[in-house]
């Protein structure tokens, strides 16, 4: 049985609008069953914060029409509970933990990974335009199995090499006050902190994130805030290269060398002000 059984490109809806997908990865590994400050467990925050990000998410008209949503958990096995769907056809559910189980973190970011390269083929051949792909990770674990640190570097490298190709944005999340960021402080070579959320407390980082993907698909343009370090830097990269072959062939067939800002943004990216604190955010509040 292979470690990603269900693994595919997803279901699509008829729909000319570029397209955001964005991979979650949730840890679901038997420390998720701890108390939060409100004495609830780790794990229900964490569903009820998920469920009102989606409702908000479905909420926003342009959000809804653009955003592609792919759920993974973790706790013992990985296990795809959503492969890409339009996020206004996403089914409501509830993750439970897996009691004494490992986390193989590694694993998970892989198999999230997979889920956006196999989105984006998909994409690719049915002419769909898209923005860079976001992959979301929150756990309050360090890897752990026999394979864990191996798929661990592996996860790293990987994500490393995609983001300094502007193919992917990657929001790695401690959960709790006594997360462990040996391993996942590692995992993004572009963030300037890092992120630690109470569980209790999720629902500030998925404000945020909401406000990222309304800025993206409303104003067709994504800037990393200053908690990636590059503040003001266009990040579409995957709409200004992959998906160009769609329409007019690779750059390599043309001969010319990609410009500094994606061709379809015409430039105004690079006039773009960084907004790290969107909404009235303070990220500063939960970055270590």
């Amino acid at each position: 049985m292979s470690l990603y059984e269900g693994l595919n490109e997803g279901s699509f809806k008829r729909s000319a609008v570029r397209r955001l997908p964005i991979c979650f990865c949730l840890d679901v590994s038997g420390s998720m069953i701890r108390s939060t400050a409100n004495d609830t467990p780790r794990i229900q925050e964490l569903n009820e914060s998920f469920r009102r990000f989606l409702e908000t998410m479905r909420s926003n008209e342009a959000v809804a029409e653009a955003a592609d949503i792919a759920v993974l958990t973790f706790g013992g096995t990985v296990r795809i509970e959503q492969n890409m769907t339009p996020i206004d056809q996403m089914p409501e559910q509830r993750y439970l933990v897996r009691k004494h189980t490992m986390t193989p973190l590694g694993e998970a970011i892989l198999g999230g990974i997979q889920l956006l390269e196999l989105r984006k083929e998909a994409y690719k051949k049915k002419g769909i335009k898209y923005f860079q792909p976001w992959l979301v990770v929150l756990t309050d674990g360090e890897p752990e199995g026999y394979t864990a640190m191996e798929a661990m570097d592996e996860a790293v490298e990987t994500v490393h090499k995609l983001e300094a190709e502007q193919k992917l944005v990657v929001f790695p999340v401690g959960v709790g006050d006594d997360v462990e960021f040996s391993q996942l402080g590692r995992l993004s070579s572009r963030m300037s902190h890092l992120i630690r959320m109470d569980a209790d407390k999720l629902d500030s980082f998925f404000q945020f994130l909401n406000a990222s993907s309304t800025q993206v698909v409303v104003k067709d343009e994504q800037v990393i805030p200053d908690l990636f370090g590059t503040p003001g830097k266009d990040a579409t990269g995957d709409r200004g290269s992959e998906t160009e072959s769609t329409e007019t062939g690779s750059r390599e067939a043309r001969g010319t060398e990609p410009p500094a800002v994606p061709e379809e943004t015409g430039g105004a990216a690079a006039a773009v002000q960084p907004e790290p604190y969107v909404e009235g955010i303070n990220l500063d509040d939960w970055c270590i």
